[in-house]
């Protein structure tokens, strides 16, 4: 039901919140797992740069917006943080349970779903709605696109929790959010812990996720490993920095060492490439000297199978160059 989720899906694309939600989500292994939320990003310089151009491009969409109404989302910021948990088993047709936190309209859903006639079932105590045929009851998108093995469901837990799950997903995780249990998972709150005021979290197998591409790839091409286990990510902003670190984990050394060297020479090509230029129009310049200053913030170091990256970068000074490629890209119409 994407037209139908886009303005909280939106948020995806946003910022995340400093502490992790704590209950209603399945436990198991899930090779990709993606924290975010609008509600601390809207509190910091960058992230509030972030959040009122997403609440433009959701207002601008009078589809995407007169959709999202349905669900009670009128603007973006209703939407306070979102967690997706995903399985590619199938690289074609992963699995997919989304939480989203905010504010919503259970009683307003229910009764469309109702009048409308929309294919609903029963799971677990709740009801879930079928997404395409809320889409297709609302008009969005005329008739339901979505295949039977790859329906999604959608349960309004309350006028504060969303769930949507695959057909395959959907048990376990309307079982999880009705026994509103602990979550927990090993990787995200080191990743958060290892930044100051973290707004996002992200966690990859990076194994699991290389099996599946290579399940479902042409034979005749064969897809090479990256040599890479797992890759944790978090974004966040004090008072005066924003802040992205990755930590990548590797099957041994030798590949750690191999990535890292790698990336030190794209670095440093990048440099060159920043460097002033006598046919540069001082805005070119400007452009090149601001990349040149972020690029030379970027720390990569090693140990053992085990390698960070790190960028550091004056929030003030983001957010303006954040504003200025805004209004750019706005006049332009890109």
């Amino acid at each position: 039901m994407r037209h139908l989720l886009t303005g909280a899906v939106l948020a995806l694309a946003a910022a995340a919140q400093a502490a992790l939600p704590t209950s209603g989500l399945p436990e198991g292994n899930h090779p990709v797992v993606v924290h975010v939320s609008l509600e601390a990003a809207d509190k910091t310089k960058v992230g509030r740069v972030m959040v009122d151009e997403f609440n433009r491009q959701f207002k601008a969409d009078k589809e995407a917006n007169r959709s999202a109404e349905l669900l009670g989302i009128t603007d973006i910021r209703d939407v306070r943080d979102v967690t997706l948990l995903i399985d590619p088993a199938d690289n074609q047709n992963p699995r997919i349970v989304g939480l989203i936190r905010g504010k919503f309209n259970k009683s307003r859903i229910e009764a469309f779903g109702t009048e409308k006639k929309v294919p609903s079932r029963t799971v677990a105590g709740l009801k879930a709605w079928s997404a395409s045929g809320l889409d297709s009851a609302f008009g969005a998108l005329g008739a339901p696109t979505s295949t039977p093995d790859r329906e999604f469901f959608l349960i309004a837990a309350d006028d504060a929790t969303l769930l949507i799950a695959d057909e395959a997903s959907l048990l376990g995780a309307a079982e999880a959010l009705k026994a509103n249990k602990p979550w927990k998972h090993a990787t995200l709150p080191a990743a958060m812990a290892a930044i100051s005021g973290g707004w996002m979290a992200a966690h990859v197998d990076v194994l699991a996720m290389e099996a599946a591409q290579a399940a479902g790839a042409d034979p005749s091409q064969p897809s090479q490993p990256s040599g890479a286990k797992t890759l944790a990510i978090a974004a966040g902003e004090n008072t005066a920095d924003i802040q992205f670190r990755g930590d990548l984990t590797f099957v041994s050394a030798a590949k750690a060492t191999e990535a890292v060297t790698q990336a030190k020479g794209l670095i440093g090509f990048a440099q060159l490439g920043l460097m002033p230029a006598a046919e540069d129009t001082p805005e070119d310049a400007a452009k090149k000297a601001d990349l040149l200053a972020l690029v030379q913030r970027l720390k990569i170091e090693q140990a053992g199978d085990r390698a960070t990256f790190e960028i550091t970068y004056p929030a003030a000074k983001a957010a303006e160059l954040l504003k200025k490629e805004i209004a750019d890209n706005t006049s332009t119409g890109r």
